[in-house]
């Protein structure tokens, strides 16, 4: 029996691509109570769902890469696949993050602001 899917929604129009998964029961106090609405899912990301909105479905491919048993493996795929596709590395992606919400994208304003180690350390100002 199967938990949940990761899955790839791609823009037929410009190539972009969106990772991310979905559960395949919807679940309440750890038991499950009723389908999802699975088959008709579009995610959850803000950058994604806009251009569904506006370009229509039939403008985009959606498959399921791999299927998992449990809520553990299907977030860890989702993250692993993720990551070696670099979606937070390149503008080919929709993923803003990875994980879901754990780990962004950088900006540019936090880049200016790395501190070495010795900095953090003597508690001086980078």
């Amino acid at each position: 029996k199967h938990f949940g899917f990761v899955y790839q929604i791609t823009n037929l129009t410009d190539d972009r691509s969106y990772i991310g998964c979905k559960h395949l029961m919807k679940y309440r106090k750890g038991k499950p109570v009723k389908a999802s609405e699975w088959r008709n899912y579009c995610s959850s990301s803000k950058y994604l769902k806009p251009d569904i909105e506006k370009l229509g479905k039939d403008n985009f491919k959606f498959k399921i890469l791999l299927l998992c048993s449990n809520k553990r493996n299907l977030y860890y795929e989702e993250m692993r696949v993720q990551i070696e596709l670099g979606v937070i590395t390149t503008n080919d992606f929709y993923n803003a993050n990875v994980g879901g919400k754990r780990f962004y994208r950088p900006v540019e304003s936090y880049a200016q602001r790395l501190c070495t180690r010795k900095q953090l350390r003597s508690k001086s100002s980078c």
